[in-house]
């Protein structure tokens, strides 16, 4: 029977049965040849062959739709986040701590068939005029972007018409208040929140591991608060085409990296300040960090 994972931890998978969480193991040693080192994660459609009554076997995985992958540094190889998501929800705060702009450009590439919708929360915070730039500079780029705040209803409504009747994964740094909006919209302390801290600005992790919440017309795949998101290891020549404004701007060489190549568009628009400086930046951090991993 076709199931799809709530929970997924140390090689156990949690799936709905009779109205009750049951947990799965894979039937064998592996489930396919995938390079990730996870095989399973949350939000998975799986078949399932019943135990008893509280456990299952995992027979096999279907495709996924979409997915959220990251490299895992410590295992040295690509981590599937979640999967078959209809929007992915990088949340991002205005203030305490202030936006993250390499976190953004990470996780637009971290997203795999499937739109990115950037939510900025805390604004009843301070904005200073670097986070009205950065947001205003993404929004430019054609990414729906959404103001929000726990303290302001108009701002919860706005985002729950966005994301009801779909499977929408939330993401973003710790302490960017990515739990506290979720209980506001399923109404309920589902997931633990905590304090960021005074001293560093930087929030405790307080989702562990990634889960799906169901309540109403609501289904939401949280996952950990982190610091960084690195960018799964790829060709780095395929880096470039997350960046959708080197596209548009359709420079001439077709195998050009953008970086030192005589005669290339992008650098000279870079230097005329038609483009991002710190888009530019973001970009060459990234193709210089997977460019580094395959010397490994």
């Amino acid at each position: 029977m076709k199931k799809q994972v709530y929970l997924a931890s140390n090689n156990i998978y949690s799936v709905y049965h009779d109205n009750k969480l049951i947990n799965c193991r894979i039937k064998g040693k592996k489930l396919s040849t995938s390079l990730t080192y996870n095989p399973i994660v949350v939000g998975d459609f799986i078949e399932i062959e019943l135990t008893d009554n509280n456990n299952a076997l995992v027979l096999n995985r279907y495709d996924r739709n979409s997915y959220m992958i990251r490299y895992n540094p410590k295992r040295r190889c690509n981590q599937i986040i979640c999967a078959n998501m209809d929007i992915l929800i990088c949340v991002n705060a205005i203030n305490k701590p202030y936006i993250m702009e390499g976190f953004l450009d990470n996780a637009i590439c971290a997203t795999v068939d499937c739109p990115i919708i950037f939510v900025f929360n805390k604004k009843d915070l301070n904005i200073s005029e670097r986070e009205k730039r950065i947001i205003n500079l993404y929004k430019d780029l054609g990414y729906k972007t959404v103001l929000t705040s726990i303290n302001d209803e108009d701002s919860i409504t706005k985002l729950k018409d966005i994301i009801k009747d779909k499977t929408v994964t939330f993401v973003g740094p710790s302490g960017v208040g990515k739990s506290s909006l979720i209980n506001k919209i399923i109404d309920k302390d589902l997931q633990e929140v905590s304090e960021v801290s005074n001293k560093s600005q930087k929030g405790r992790h307080t989702t562990v591991t990634s889960c799906l919440l169901e309540k109403d017309r609501f289904r939401i795949i949280d996952t950990p608060g982190v610091q960084t998101l690195l960018i799964a290891s790829e060709d780095p020549e395929q880096i470039k085409y997350h960046f959708k404004e080197f596209d548009n701007l359709g420079c001439k060489f077709n195998n050009c990296n953008h970086i030192n190549e005589k005669g290339c568009k992008v650098l000279e628009d870079l230097k005329n300040n038609k483009i991002s400086e710190t888009r530019y930046l973001s970009y060459i951090t990234l193709y210089n960090d997977v460019v580094g991993r395959k010397k490994w």
